[in-house]
């Protein structure tokens, strides 16, 4: 709960787009994450897509309704992309694949899922 009070939001620059603020961006290549959260209906890791789940800016309870729901009924059909590319405006912590970075103030971030990279059984 700590950590929870303490989470502060996100502002990026998308390519082409303009500033955006969220509590929460997720850009993932499965349905499911952490054993109980549904995150899609339909990711796989090896298709070349990642779901992004977003909750812009708008106070903590949002996030736990996000929480909540992705941990009960999930949060359904989410926009799939195979690229996404960004601009920090600060300092960000960011995870990737369980390791924790924090790129620096206007660093340029890109994000692409390419299909059929791994080797997936299942």
């Amino acid at each position: 709960m700590r950590t929870f009070n303490q989470l502060q939001p996100v502002e990026i620059f998308p390519v082409g787009r303009e500033r955006a603020l969220y509590d929460s961006l997720i850009f993932a290549n499965v349905a499911r994450m952490a054993k109980y959260g549904r995150i899609s209906n339909s990711g796989r890791p090896d298709d070349g897509l990642f779901e992004v789940v977003s909750c812009p800016h708008g106070g903590h309870w949002r996030i736990a309704l996000m929480v909540l729901r992705a941990a009960t009924v999930g949060l359904g059909k989410q926009p799939r992309i195979s690229h996404c590319d960004f601009a920090t405006t600060k300092a960000t912590p960011i995870q990737v694949d369980g390791e924790v970075m924090q790129p620096d103030a206007n660093s340029h971030v890109v994000i692409d899922c390419v299909s059929h990279a791994l080797t997936t059984v299942g």
